[in-house]
């Protein structure tokens, strides 16, 4: 099989693995970095065999002879909480401390990995059938493809933004009114595992609706209109309202002046150990049905822990 991209014009620089991975959302960085070190893949005609290839924009890209180069993935039995399943799609609420893709630190132990130990059929779909991604400590529902037809379709309505979703969310400091934060997102220049609000990012829309407020803190229903790397945390941390409890993007303030603090003597990372986000309804137009279908899911214990925990002291 061969695949050909069109490159539209770059705002900067960026490396070839990148802007393919990109374009090709089914398939791994890794193999994507195998196809160019393997000379599988050409940049106007010049074959390419370094990943760091710089790309200005404008580019045609062939990729050739790909069915043989695909990762081999292991089955793992992690146990999964199934809410849907049909003849096309399976939705899942996934755990927290659970990594979506196989990567350097995680090459077993992830929901591909647990995908294809409960539905080895999809041990045939690129990625198992992944569709979409939740950050390891996010929990929630995902939905996941029985056919590398389906997928695709399902990743179209991701790209023309046709799917719901919403999140629960404790962050730090009062919200009073609710709002839209419509900021694009970048990869930080520095920090490589972080995103960042930025001119030359990705357009991206998260709209915010005040559910409860406390001493201190507010909980929230996000609704994400596209579906950036860490979008709801990178933009909650943007208005200077963090996610509780998140370890890449809180605020180094927020401990120095005692803010994390729920009470005297009670620290947030004395209630939960993770980011307070959680996908909690997802709704989609289903691939075959041609409906609109929407999933929801219960808010998990140690957030449902830590909002009780706020309540109680909201009354002292």
């Amino acid at each position: 099989m061969k695949i050909k991209i069109k490159i539209s014009p770059l705002s900067y620089p960026k490396r070839i693995d990148k802007v393919i991975y990109e374009h090709l959302i089914n398939y791994s960085r890794s193999d994507i970095k195998r196809w160019i070190i393997k000379k599988k893949v050409y940049v106007n005609q010049v074959r390419i065999d370094k990943p760091s290839t710089k790309l200005s924009g404008r580019e045609c890209i062939l990729i050739e002879d790909i069915e043989n180069s695909k990762e081999e993935y292991y089955p793992k039995n992690i146990p999964l909480n199934v809410v849907h399943e049909d003849g096309s799609i399976i939705v899942i609420d996934k755990q927290h401390n659970l990594c979506v893709h196989p990567g350097k630190d995680h090459e077993q132990d992830t929901l591909l990995n647990a995908l294809i130990h409960h539905f080895p059929k999809l041990k045939d779909v690129p990625r198992a059938g992944i569709v979409h991604r939740l950050d390891k400590d996010t929990s929630g529902l995902m939905i996941v493809a029985k056919s590398s037809h389906i997928q695709n379709q399902l990743m179209k309505l991701f790209k023309i933004k046709k799917v719901r979703k919403e999140y629960e969310a404790v962050v730090y400091g009062n919200i009073n009114i609710h709002g839209t934060i419509d900021q694009p997102i970048g990869r930080h220049p520095v920090d490589r595992r972080k995103n960042f609000v930025c001119r030359f990012g990705k357009k991206s829309r998260t709209q915010y609706y005040v559910e409860e407020n406390f001493n201190g803190f507010t909980r929230l229903t996000l609704s994400l209109e596209s579906g950036r790397r860490h979008q709801a945390r990178v933009h909650m941390k943007y208005i200077n309202h963090p996610i509780v409890g998140d370890p890449l993007y809180h605020d180094k303030q927020l401990s120095k002046m005692k803010k994390n603090h729920i009470s005297n003597s009670v620290k947030v990372e004395h209630i939960i150990s993770r980011q307070a986000l959680h996908a909690k309804k997802l709704s989609i137009l289903h691939p075959t049905l041609k409906k609109m279908i929407t999933w929801k899911s219960d808010v998990p214990k140690d957030i449902t822990h830590l909002v009780h925990t706020l309540r109680e002291n909201k009354k002292l």
